[in-house]
């Protein structure tokens, strides 16, 4: 129940500048949903990574805004849309 009040609370009409909890993040290193840490996912033969904003990764992309760079386990991450 918590994980689905959780789920509930983003706004799925909301146009994202940055990135946050919520939004769908896609980086040169993979497509990213801050949301819950519910790892891999596949949507339309397409894998995202549900990702909670508290999380190591999380914590790299928070804030960011399109353009901007993130570092993460030594690996830079180039956002390219946040939607």
């Amino acid at each position: 129940l918590e994980l689905k009040k959780a789920l509930s609370q983003i706004d799925m009409d909301k146009a994202f500048s940055k990135v946050e909890f919520g939004s769908l993040v896609m980086t040169n290193q993979g497509s990213y949903f801050l949301s819950l840490g519910l790892g891999k996912i596949e949507v339309a033969e397409k894998d995202y990574f549900a990702i909670s904003p508290a999380s190591p990764i999380g914590q790299a992309l928070l804030d960011k805004t399109v353009g901007d760079h993130a570092t993460f386990l030594n690996k830079e991450y180039v956002i390219i849309q946040i939607y």
